[in-house]
C-alpha cells in the first residue's frame, strides 16, 4: 500500500504542474494566424482578409458590420483568442472592452471607420 502512495503523490503534483503551466501560458494563434496587438494592427490583418470589393462595400456602408458577426466575427474570436488571453484580448480590456462578442464588434466597427477615412 505504502509503495502507491509516492505514484499518487508525484501524479497529483504532474498534474497541478501542468495545470499551472497551461493557465501561465499565452493563447497561441493557429499556424499561418498574425494576433494583432491593437487597432492598427488589426487593419492590417483585416486589408489582407477583405477584397477591395469587400471594402469598398464596407466602406460604403452596403455592408454593415452586424453582418459580419456572424461570419467572419465568429472565427476571428476564435483565431485572436479573443476568449483567451491574446495581445489583442489585453489590449481590448485595457479600453474597458470585456466580452469578445463586444471586442470584435469594436475591432469591426473602427475597421470600417479606418477605411472610410483612407
Amino acid at each position: 500500500m505504502n509503495s502507491t502512495r509516492p505514484s499518487n503523490l508525484l501524479t497529483l503534483l504532474l498534474l497541478g504542474l501542468a495545470l499551472l503551466t497551461s493557465c501561465a501560458t499565452e493563447f497561441i494563434a493557429p499556424k499561418g494566424v498574425t494576433i494583432p496587438r491593437n487597432f492598427d494592427e488589426a487593419n492590417v490583418e483585416l486589408d489582407f482578409m477583405f477584397t477591395e470589393q469587400q471594402k469598398a462595400s464596407l466602406r460604403s456602408g452596403d455592408t454593415e458590420v452586424e453582418d459580419l458577426l456572424l461570419t467572419l466575427g465568429l472565427q476571428l474570436k476564435e483565431y485572436w483568442g479573443l476568449w483567451q488571453d491574446s495581445k489583442m484580448a489585453k489590449f481590448m480590456r485595457k479600453q474597458d472592452i470585456e466580452h469578445p462578442d463586444q471586442m470584435i464588434a469594436v475591432i469591426f466597427d473602427q475597421y470600417s471607420q479606418y477605411l472610410r477615412n483612407q
